[in-house]
């Protein structure tokens, strides 16, 4: 998305989101290494099926779905269909975040839930303020 962007707000949210996510991967990797005593299994694509793609992957902004990419990739107007398919990306990633926070009692994952909910919030208040400005 960085790449494909016209605004330069849409280029800068689309970094934001990979640095981010790249280490609340990082993050949740380490402790389950420190929790269970081993690497997450490499064989394992769970993170994959969430959204959570690590690697060359993320270059589309952690849509983690084929036919995100296309339309993407197909867009007349990138920024747009971006912005389009990001907030109920987002909203899905508050969820859940809300639902870890409350099925955990790990402290330092309660954390990362609050971070997780505030940051992407933050980001879908962006996002449809820039949709109204631009497009409506």
């Amino acid at each position: 998305a960085k790449d494909l962007a016209k605004r330069q707000e849409v280029k800068t949210l689309a970094q934001n989101i990979i640095d981010s996510q790249s280490k609340e991967i990082g993050q949740m990797k380490s402790w389950y290494k420190d929790w269970y005593g081993r690497n997450l299994p490499t064989g394992s694509n769970v993170m994959q099926q969430h959204g959570m793609i690590t690697g060359s992957s993320m270059h589309m902004g952690m849509m983690g779905n084929e036919t995100d990419m296309t339309r993407l990739q197909e867009a007349d107007d990138f920024d747009r269909v971006f912005i389009e398919d990001m907030i109920p990306h987002h909203q899905m990633a508050v969820m859940m975040a809300s639902m870890l926070k409350n099925g955990t009692n790990r402290e330092e994952m309660r954390k990362l839930a609050d971070d997780i909910v505030s940051a992407q919030t933050k980001e879908i208040d962006s996002m449809r303020s820039w949709y109204k400005e631009w497009y409506e």
